[in-house]
């Protein structure tokens, strides 16, 4: 950039100088008055006008070939957008290639020219370019990454699959079923049948506030007595929220489960007694403020009482990393055996579940996958944490294993008939109840479902049967005789 003073009596003496001296592209960077002293009494003359102006040189006259390569860069854009290759690779060095071939030494030969340029640089346009990014493939620690799992777990993870399957970019099902051997061996899913023992089972519920653990406590219910065909006894302590057992109590009755509360050790002792012939009891515990300590000792010592209970953490698997760790250090106290991340059918990434299993060496049992009762919760096998860590879940509500108290091998075997026919669905806004195959039933959303073993149980619920699939549950209504005589002369 070359800048210039000029100075002249006038501002139009001072604009004609600096237009003269650098033409029409200068550029102005400031203008002042200046007196000069005179020489009587100090006083002041004719004023003068200082101006201070610049020029790029560069710009002052533009090279033609830039005009013609932005018109073959509009051309060839134009090409891109209407193949749908707008974001493709250009031709490498095409413009650069046909400037050195073409180089005319006048303004007139670039004028020339032009025409010439816009026709080669569009043939090169029309030419296929290979795009190598876009077919290079997808290695196992990308997809890791992808999923939200950490670098150095990612990294360990996927040279452990990559040995497994002897290459790093296989067929995705060799990279599943390796992921599968490498989640088995890591111990990262417990089975059901390994938590049972000969005697009770007692399932503990612990977690923060909104999790779900009141919904997978009905849920983890309704499957071993739908399903196992086990007694099962449930017990509350969540004596903090307003009517806080309503619900659970709304699902015991349903599915004809006894449900005890309790407020302390004793009485907890107590509730535990009332089950002694149970084969499962889950115990539900209120959600805890993270900055108050004692709720939380309190639990504790009441869980101390406990004779080899296997402590659930459930937690909002959409959560982020750094609250699950948070999360996980604040349980962690209760005796966590096990994690059990809900709300997975709004979760798209796998890999910080993963991590705090992990880092904290609490294995799967269970996944909380939607809202159903109480198909929802899953047993977490082995290739179903596989498909979610890949981002790879497939359908699975007809998918889900008739009793979840089997190994994790059977967990995508679906339910026989026998165990599906003979039940009935209501609406919880409605006092009308179906059978699983009437068309009603397709328009209850998942959340107002409620599930009977019978007729009889649906009806002493307050429930009356449809009359389009449960007419043969409908009482007959008799006809009165002077209403039968009217009916029969009127057919006279």
């Amino acid at each position: 950039m070359k800048i210039k003073r000029f100075e002249a009596s006038s501002m139009s003496e001072a604009l004609r100088m600096v237009k003269k001296e650098f033409g029409e592209e200068a550029v102005i960077l400031s203008a002042k008055t200046a007196g000069k002293a005179g020489r009587l009494l100090g006083g002041k003359r004719g004023g003068q006008v200082v101006v201070t102006a610049a020029i790029d040189p560069a710009a002052v006259a533009p090279d033609p070939l830039d005009e013609v390569s932005a018109a073959a860069d509009t051309v060839s854009g134009q090409k891109a957008a209407a193949s749908g290759q707008g974001n493709g690779a250009r031709p490498a060095g095409g413009i650069a290639h046909l400037l050195q071939r073409y180089t005319p030494i006048t303004r007139t030969g670039q004028e020339k020219l032009k025409p010439k340029f816009i026709r080669l640089m569009t043939e090169s346009a029309d030419r296929p370019v290979a795009d190598p990014v876009a077919n290079a493939p997808v290695s196992v620690y990308d997809r890791l990454r992808e999923g939200g799992m950490g670098r150095a777990l990612a990294t360990e993870l996927a040279d452990q699959i990559t040995a497994v399957a002897a290459d790093d970019q296989t067929d995705p099902d060799e990279t599943l079923a390796a992921a599968v051997q490498i989640i088995e061996a890591r111990g990262w899913v417990a089975p059901v049948r390994g938590a049972m023992r000969k005697a009770r089972r007692i399932v503990v519920l612990v977690g923060p506030a909104g999790a779900g653990k009141t919904a997978v406590a009905a849920k983890m219910a309704g499957h071993a007595v739908l399903y196992a065909k086990q007694s099962v006894g449930v017990i509350s302590l969540d004596d903090q929220r307003i009517a806080g057992t309503v619900e659970l109590e709304r699902f015991c009755n349903l599915m004809g489960v006894a449900l005890q509360t309790a407020r302390d050790s004793d009485q907890l002792q107590s509730a535990l007694a009332c089950f002694d012939d149970c084969d499962l009891v889950v115990i539900d515990t209120p959600g805890l403020d993270p900055l108050a300590l004692a709720p939380r000792e309190r639990l504790a010592g009441m869980l101390m009482t406990l004779d080899q209970a296997d402590v659930h953490l459930v937690f909002n698997a959409t959560t982020q990393s750094r609250t699950m760790e948070r999360v996980s250090d604040f349980f962690g106290p209760l005796g966590v055996t096990r994690l059990l991340p809900t709300h997975l059918d709004w979760c798209d990434r796998f890999g910080p579940v993963l991590e705090q299993v992990a880092s904290r060496r609490w294995p799967l049992v269970y996944l909380g996958c939607d809202a159903r009762l109480p198909e929802g919760l899953q047993v977490a096998g082995a290739r179903a944490v596989a498909e979610r860590l890949f981002n790879n879940v497939q359908e699975q509500h007809e998918g889900l294993q008739a009793n979840p108290e089997t190994d994790n091998a059977d967990a995508t075997r679906p339910p026989s008939q026998s165990s599906v026919q003979g039940r009935y669905v209501a609406n919880r806004n409605s006092d009308i109840f179906h059978q699983r195959d009437c068309k009603a039933v397709k328009r209850i959303n998942d959340d107002n479902v409620w599930l009977f073993r019978d007729g009889t149980d649906a009806m002493a619920q307050g429930f009356k049967p449809c009359r389009m699939c449960c007419a043969s549950l409908l009482a007959p209504k008799t006809i009165d005789r002077p209403a039968q005589a009217r009916y029969a002369g009127g057919r006279k």
